[in-house]
């Protein structure tokens, strides 16, 4: 903050642009430890969210390099798979954008449980 209030007395900023800065900065930090960096012991985590177009949007968050499939079903009697993929490095969350018509259920499955 002191390099922030150097340059406020040079002339170079404005008080409100360091305030600004600093409550933005707290917020994208509570954003990202409230969703990216979460314990182990939670993962793997699925969370849904809909979009104003009726997407559905899948984000899975999960140790890096296990393998996970995502599927569908609308009666818990079939499942269909509806994607495949890999957690990325840092545990980082996957999208996944899939159109959801009446009622639907997910499950996320590692490939050695099957």
């Amino acid at each position: 903050m002191n390099s922030a209030r150097s340059r406020i007395l040079g002339g170079i900023h404005f008080q409100f642009a360091s305030e600004q800065a600093a409550h933005s900065g707290e917020a994208i930090g509570r954003f990202v430890a409230r969703n990216w960096l979460l314990p182990n012991e939670t993962l793997p985590r699925l969370v849904m969210e809909r979009f104003s177009d009726g997407r559905l949007a899948i984000r899975i968050h999960g140790p890096p390099g296990i393998a996970y499939d995502l599927e569908r079903t609308t009666d818990f009697r079939s499942w269909a798979l509806e994607w495949s993929g890999v957690g990325r490095p840092g545990g980082e969350a996957v999208f996944v954008s899939v159109e959801v018509q009446g009622a639907a259920f997910f499950r996320l499955v590692t490939p050695e449980q099957d």
